[in-house]
């Protein structure tokens, strides 16, 4: 009986037991498998989600970085189209066919504007001329074609000198008026503060029919400017008796002594230096005359030695190697030129002594 019960008891235990094992391992396996599955869900379920994130981010990337390609190449097409435009806006100002008919095309104070003028020097925009004061110097340019600058072809104006803008069909002129001399021994010395006014002026294309155009107002043309006949050519601003002529193909008023090489402006004076030892070069009261060109001679200053300053009506050709005991000193205040000494020292003061100083001179070797 005891055996019996023993035996009842112990299988009861073993299937108790027996369940219990058979029940805890299959719980456990469970437990596991659903947080396996769990994790892994979350895992993914992360995975996926920083996936996206960063597909996200990276499609953010590209779009930032396609927008900035966008918007630089924007600006440089805005940049390149200003350039463009700046570049016509210049060509409109410079440009030789742009226009055809006569008028400023640059002036000192409005620039190339060129509305008004406003600067120091003497220049008046309706006679279209510029006039130097004492110690002042003038520089005139000629370029072919519509400018708004021109540096071709200078010609000097010295002290109480007028010059005009006015000159042959489709040519700019410019003048450029400063407080001293610019161009010393072939060099220039001035400097923007040296300046005190410019005018630069186109006189029109050659198509236009009729007397070239110009500015001039209520006067008669001086040296270089158009006409159509002698009775509009003007008189020297030094003699009343030295009237300007028509130049019968070229159509501007000339120095009727040397009509194809007349220097422009109220003086008129002949290019070519045709004067000799003892005559009378550069302002007189009766013109310009020629300069020195024996080969033995240079113009300089007669009568106000040794300061040399008088303005006009007393240069000669005086010999660069005088003779008969004359001697050459320099001037005091212009270094470039030199006077006249007699035998005794004392000034030369007459015509008469620069022939004799004349009579022996050599040719500089």
């Amino acid at each position: 009986m005891v055996n019996v019960f023993n035996n009842v008891l112990n299988n009861t235990n073993n299937n108790l037991f027996g369940a219990q094992n058979n029940i805890l391992p299959s719980s456990a396996q469970n437990t596991n498998s659903l947080t396996a599955a769990f994790t892994s869900n979350n895992i993914n379920s992360v995975n996926n989600n920083n996936w996206q994130l960063s597909n996200s981010n990276n499609q953010n990337n590209s779009h930032n970085k396609k927008l900035l390609i966008f918007s630089l190449l924007v600006l440089l097409v805005f940049l390149f189209s200003i350039l463009i435009v700046l570049l016509l806006l210049r060509r409109n100002i410079i440009d030789t066919s742009v226009f055809s008919g006569p008028g400023y095309t640059n002036l000192c104070g409005s620039g190339f504007a060129a509305t008004f003028y406003s600067c120091p020097a003497n220049c008046n925009t309706s006679s279209g001329t510029c006039t130097t004061g004492s110690g002042q110097y003038m520089y005139r340019f000629v370029c072919n074609g519509r400018l708004g600058e021109c540096r071709s072809n200078e010609q000097e104006f010295g002290p109480n000198s007028t010059a005009s803008v006015n000159d042959q069909c489709d040519r700019t002129v410019q003048i450029d008026v400063f407080r001293k001399r610019c161009r010393v021994n072939g060099g220039w010395v001035c400097g923007s503060n040296d300046l005190l006014g410019y005018m630069v002026w186109y006189t029109g294309s050659c198509s236009s029919q009729g007397p070239v155009p110009t500015p001039t107002t209520g006067r008669k043309a001086i040296c270089g400017e158009p006409c159509n006949s002698d009775n509009d050519c003007g008189n020297s601003t030094f003699a009343s008796n030295f009237k300007f002529i028509c130049h019968p193909t070229l159509r501007i008023c000339v120095n009727p002594g040397c009509p194809n090489d007349t220097h422009p402006g109220t003086l008129c004076y002949c290019r070519s230096a045709t004067s000799k030892c003892g005559d009378r070069c550069g302002i007189w009261s009766d013109g310009f005359q020629p300069l020195c060109g024996d080969g033995i001679s240079s113009c300089s200053w007669l009568v106000s030695a040794p300061a040399c300053n008088a303005e006009y009506n007393a240069t000669y050709c005086i010999p660069i190697n005088p003779g008969n005991g004359y001697t050459l000193h320099q001037c005091t205040t212009k270094s470039d030129y030199k006077y006249l000494r007699k035998p005794d020292g004392s000034l030369a003061t007459t015509q008469q002594d620069i022939l004799a100083a004349c009579a022996t001179s050599t040719p500089t070797p």
